[in-house]
C-alpha cells in the first residue's frame, strides 16, 4: 500500500493548489486572512495552521484529505508513474501474503489512474481499517470532469495507463479471492472483461469463476469456465476447475431412482419364477423366505398403485396359490 502522506507532503500540495488558483482559499479569498499577495512564510503558515488543526482533530479523515490533495496537485503522467508504483508495491505485499496490505496498494493505483476527482477509498487512506464495502464503487474508470489531467496524456502513454488499468484490476482480484472478498473480485474481474471483451486475458475468467464459487453460483461459474475454454481449449487449470465443479453439482443433485434398473429387477424374478398371476403352490414352495417377503412387498405395491390409479391388481390367481400351499401344510 502506499505510504501515507506527511504533514509536509500535504502542505507542499496544498501550497501548489493555492498557486495554481485551485485553492478555495485562492479563490475566495478574505483580506482579514491574507494580502493580496502573500510571501511564501505567510502562505505557509495559514495552510499548515488549517492542515495541523485537522490532523490533530481527525486523523483518519486527514489522511485521506492528505491523499487527495497529493493526487489533485498531479498531472496526468504523475498520476500514471504513481499507480504504477502503487503496483509494484503491492506485487511485494501479495507476495509476502500481505493480502489487506495488496488490495490496499492494487486499489491505490486504480485511483490515481481514474478520471475525475473520486474520493480516496478508505482502505487506501487506512488499511488497517479493512474497510471492503466501498471498493466495488471505486472500480473502473471513474467519472470525468472539466479540466482532466489524463486527457493530456500522449497516445503511448494513455495506452499504457489502459493496460496498467487493466492489470491493477486483475491483481486486486487475486488478492480479493485470498480474502474470500467475492464481490471485490468478482466486480473487479468483470470490469476486466467489460474492457478487452474476447481478447481478455484467460486470469479474468478464471478469476471471475473462482468468485462465482465463492458465492455459491456454481452454474454460472462452470458457464464462465466453459466459455473460456472455448477461447483457450488447452487451458488445463479451467478444465480441472469446471471438471471440480459438474462433480460437486452432480453430487448436490438429488438422486433420481433408475426405473430401467428396476424394472429389469422384476422381469427377470418372474422369468425365475413366474408371475404373481401364474404362480403355482409348488412355485411358492421353492421360494426362499427372502423372495416370498419379496413377493408379498410386491402385492403391497400393487395393491398401492390400484388405491392411486384405480387400476386392478389381479391378485386372485397368487391368493389361490397360496391357499393350495395351506392346503397341502394341513393335509
Amino acid at each position: 500500500m502506499p505510504s501515507a502522506p506527511s504533514f509536509e507532503q500535504v502542505l507542499e500540495a496544498q501550497k501548489a493548489r493555492y498557486k495554481s488558483g485551485d485553492h478555495p482559499l485562492a479563490q475566495r479569498p478574505s483580506p482579514q486572512q491574507l494580502p493580496e499577495e502573500p510571501d511564501a512564510a505567510g502562505l505557509e503558515a495559514l495552510l499548515g495552521s488549517q492542515l495541523l488543526e485537522q490532523a490533530e482533530s481527525d486523523p483518519e479523515s486527514f489522511e485521506r484529505r492528505g491523499f487527495e490533495m497529493i493526487r489533485k496537485s498531479m498531472d496526468g503522467p504523475a498520476r500514471v508513474a504513481k499507480a504504477a508504483e502503487c503496483k509494484a508495491e503491492a506485487n511485494e505485499q501479495f507476495a509476502a501474503k500481505a493480502w489487506v496490505a495488496s488490495v490496499s496498494g492494487f486499489l491505490a493505483g486504480i485511483w490515481f489512474l481514474q478520471r475525475g476527482e473520486p474520493p480516496c477509498p478508505s482502505i487506501v487512506a487506512n488499511a488497517k481499517l479493512a474497510s471492503f464495502e466501498d471498493i466495488p464503487a471505486a472500480l473502473g474508470f471513474g467519472e470525468p470532469c472539466e479540466n482532466e489531467p489524463t486527457s493530456t496524456l500522449t497516445k503511448e502513454e494513455a495506452a499504457s495507463a489502459s493496460a496498467l488499468r487493466v492489470t491493477l484490476h486483475l491483481n486486486l482480484a487475486a488478492a480479493a479471492l485470498k480474502l474470500s472478498q467475492w464481490v471485490v473480485a468478482r466486480t473487479a474481474c468483470e470490469f476486466v472483461l467489460m474492457v478487452d471483451g474476447r481478447a481478455a486475458s484467460p486470469k479474468a475468467r478464471y478469476r471471475l469463476a473462482k468468485a462465482l464459487e465463492g458465492q455459491g453460483e456454481l452454474q454460472e461459474a462452470i458457464a464462465v469456465l466453459e466459455r473460456l475454454l472455448e477461447l483457450d481449449a488447452d487451458n488445463a487449470d479451467a478444465r480441472a476447475f469446471v471438471e471440480a465443479l459438474h462433480t460437486r453439482v452432480a453430487a448436490a443433485s438429488p438422486a433420481v431412482p433408475d426405473e430401467s434398473a428396476e424394472t429389469k429387477r422384476r422381469e427377470a424374478a418372474e422369468r425365475e419364477h413366474g408371475s404373481l398371476e401364474t404362480m403355482t403352490a409348488d412355485g411358492w414352495a421353492k421360494l426362499s423366505p427372502e423372495e416370498q417377503q419379496s413377493m408379498l412387498e410386491e402385492i403391497n405395491r400393487g395393491l398401492d398403485e390400484e388405491e392411486e390409479t384405480g387400476a386392478e391388481f389381479d391378485t386372485a390367481a397368487l391368493a389361490a396359490a397360496m391357499g393350495r400351499v395351506g392346503a397341502i401344510g394341513r393335509a
